[in-house]
């Protein structure tokens, strides 16, 4: 198991895709899981790299976890 920005398919490209391709992105709810180690830390970083990509993607100032 590895966390979202780390497997075999490239989600920063997909999602990178959904956010400046399609008109989706504001509409779409999602949830992120994990069930290895350091669960805590494992989907706070998840969440801030999500953060960072929509910020780079969609030209937004990057919110951060604690902003969540």
């Amino acid at each position: 198991m590895v966390s979202l920005f780390n497997g075999a398919f490239d989600y920063r490209k997909f999602l990178a895709l959904v956010m400046s391709e399609t008109a989706l992105w504001p509409t779409l709810d999602a949830s992120l899981e994990w069930f290895g180690p350091n669960v805590l830390g494992t989907l706070e970083r998840d969440a801030e790299q999500l953060s960072l990509l929509e910020a780079e993607t969609l030209g937004l100032q990057a919110l951060t976890t604690a902003a969540l």
